[in-house]
């Protein structure tokens, strides 16, 4: 290499999408939804659906998936998968996706009219 240059190694980055709540309840399939998501991710500008192999990993960690990735991706394209999913399994009316902190997103039900 050129001295004083130094070489960074790739960067990965960490996502999670907390299930907790719907799974527990048994309204939602979290290996489904980990099936979606490696099917229908696009690794990159001009990707194939379904073609991730060693950019992305897709994970499931007991109700939680966790997604690592070695190129960058905007946090919200999670956030549209999920919700494609939802619309797919007809939740979408029932769950919605919430940012949780920086890194992850959670999925909760809406407050309903029922409850009060």
């Amino acid at each position: 290499g050129i001295p004083g240059i130094r070489v960074m190694a790739p960067k990965s980055t960490r996502f999670v999408i907390d299930c907790t709540t719907p799974v527990s309840d048994a309204v939602f399939d979290i290996a489904e939804f980990e099936k979606y998501l490696v099917e229908h991710f696009k690794a990159g500008k001009g990707a194939i659906a379904g073609d991730i192999d060693g950019k992305v990993t897709i994970t499931r960690e007991k109700s939680k998936i966790v997604v690592i990735s070695v190129d960058a991706f905007a946090k919200k394209y999670l956030k549209y998968l999920t919700r494609r999913y939802l619309k797919s399994v007809e939740l979408r009316d029932i769950i919605r996706v919430l940012r949780k902190d920086a890194k992850a997103y959670h999925l909760t039900y809406y407050a309903s009219l029922d409850e009060e």
